[in-house]
């Protein structure tokens, strides 16, 4: 098959367009995470400090070490002083982890090289656009956490299965199912689901013609204990505790019970398919996804039946969750996107089969792909510019506590209690010097109604708690029994969840121009002096 120009062109420009959304990031100040929270960062201040065993196993501890490792490096070559600046190795980790995104776009291309081999070039570079422009990925590529670097020990594992179908002998082959297992491992140990991609090279090996049954059992059996080895070194030997059971355990019952705001109420599969890879990716590409599966399942060699079989199981798995986070489909996504790489790569060689000698007919094929590809990424690229953008705006937390101290001043309430919810931007110590609370919610505390204080409720957590029937009757009580001192909203409404998904509210930035300020929007109620009807919480 011939190169066009035209089509390269396009992919090119597009997938350095897509590069370019993640290292402006680098220098995108994102709000940095208190110390005592469950994070990446804390916990590589844990194992920095000697400790292995983290405060919580809702995710293992590889990704963490990893940070502690980075930032190891970074002390190593004069970047970072771990007894100086936080804010310099927080930025200095989040570059490493930008890094380990981009690898991923590029070890997506690799994959669906694999599996598109007659048009390779092709397969890498549609798969490629797609992983770099998506949302969900882009958004994630911004934060220092374990899901990137999960779906890098993903795919990794897939490319030495996909690499051993093309291996003529056996021992070659096992050589690179060993490879696989080992990365799946890894991948477990960034993230508990990544570990099932150590079903694919079992798979292959369990289809092995040159060995008996025996042989084939005994290798898949082996194939798990390098899995579950590989597991247990990345995670620096921490699941061996208890507090690990404890921990998976708590996360199984998380899935199946649900999460405040979060709860679909049932399996998720669907919600996914239609809500999260379009709000992500957009539609046409979410089409071009599905029809990858259909081809990777009918037309795609044994290996590449496994990576597809693997891609529906492990889309499954993720949607036997009630809850609906975006970010659960980013280790699919980039399996998905390779499929859809391989029907591009497959498509364009037959085209070019089947019209070759014919230029004119060819330029214009080439032309129409080009178009086709552009029209789908673009949406999602300039919600990653929306994204970037939002992260220069004002925030509407700044300069909020001064705001309220002048309202409180003028209305005679400066002695008066101040309780407030974590998301305006008042800290534990004001809030705490003011003779008040920090609370997360206001729908769990309802002693609220009787504080006699001036209460602060968000936007944020007001959306979240009042979806809820059972955290709702607070709410309404409370507005119901305040008198509005300060109503300070955003220009652009946000949900609480805007900056997982453009449909909830970052399709309202501009591309250009000023952005103003962004965030929750803050209430500040007078309930010193209940008025208005009495309205029971617990009704």
């Amino acid at each position: 098959m011939r190169s066009h120009p035209g089509v390269s062109l396009a992919v090119g420009a597009t997938v350095v367009l897509a590069a370019a959304l993640r290292v402006p990031s680098l220098l995108v100040g994102l709000p940095m995470t208190q110390p005592d929270e469950p994070t990446v960062m804390s916990r590589a201040q844990l194992v920095l400090d000697g400790s292995v065993v983290p405060p919580a196993f809702d995710w293992p501890l590889g990704s963490s070490i990893v940070a502690a490792a980075g930032i190891r490096l970074g002390e190593a070559v004069g970047v970072v002083d771990r007894s100086g600046s936080v804010a310099e190795v927080y930025g200095w980790t989040r570059i490493v982890f930008v890094l380990v995104a981009l690898c991923v776009v590029a070890v997506t291309g690799l994959l669906a090289a694999g599996i598109g081999r007659r048009a390779a070039p092709m397969a890498a570079w549609v798969a490629g656009t797609v992983v770099a422009t998506g949302f969900v990925m882009v958004r994630s590529a911004r934060m220092i956490g374990p899901d990137q670097l999960q779906v890098l020990c993903v795919l990794l594992a897939l490319v030495a299965v996909v690499a051993a179908g093309r291996r003529a002998h056996l021992r070659q082959r096992l050589l690179l199912w060993s490879t696989a297992a080992l990365w799946a491992g890894g991948a477990g140990g960034m993230k508990y689901l990544g570990i099932t991609v150590v079903v694919v090279p079992m798979l292959a090996v369990m289809l092995e013609e040159e060995l008996d049954w025996p042989r084939r059992l005994l290798a898949a059996e082996a194939l798990l204990l390098l899995a579950l080895t590989a597991f247990v070194v990345t995670t620096g030997g921490s699941v061996l505790s208890r507090a690990f059971v404890d921990g998976f355990l708590w996360q199984v019952d998380h899935q199946a019970t649900g999460h405040l705001g979060y709860d679909h109420g049932g399996p998720t599969w669907w919600h996914h398919l239609t809500v999260t890879l379009p709000g992500s990716n957009g539609w046409l590409v979410t089409g071009l996804l599905v029809a990858g599966v259909v081809w990777g399942a009918c037309r795609g060699d044994r290996a590449t039946k496994l990576v597809t079989a693997y891609a529906v199981g492990l889309f499954a798995v993720i949607g036997l969750s009630r809850i609906v986070f975006p970010h659960y489909v980013i280790v699919v996504l980039p399996v998905l996107a390779a499929l859809a790489g391989g029907l591009a790569a497959d498509t364009a060689d037959w085209t070019w089969r089947r019209w070759q000698g014919r230029e004119r007919r060819l330029d214009a094929a080439a032309a129409a792909l080009a178009l086709v590809l552009v029209a789908a990424v673009v949406p999602a690229a300039a919600d990653g510019v929306r994204l970037l953008r939002v992260g220069q705006a004002p925030d509407t937390r700044d300069g909020f506590p001064e705001r309220l101290q002048e309202v409180l001043v003028v209305e005679g309430l400066a002695d008066v209690p101040v309780w407030t919810e974590s998301y305006t931007g008042i800290g534990a110590a004001a809030a705490e010097a003011t003779g008040g609370r920090l609370v997360f919610g206001f729908g769990d505390t309802p002693e609220v109604l009787a504080c006699g204080c001036v209460a602060v409720v968000s936007t944020y957590m007001e959306q979240r708690y009042t979806a809820d029937p059972a955290t709702a009757p607070v709410y309404t009580a409370m507005r119901a029994r305040g008198r509005m001192l300060l109503d300070h909203q955003p220009s652009i409404p946000l949900t609480y969840r805007w900056d997982l998904l453009p449909t909830w509210g970052i399709g309202g930035v501009p591309l250009r121009g000023p952005v103003p300020a962004l965030g929750p929007g803050m209430t500040v109620l007078d309930l010193t002096e209940p008025r208005g009807a009495e309205v029971d919480p617990d009704a």
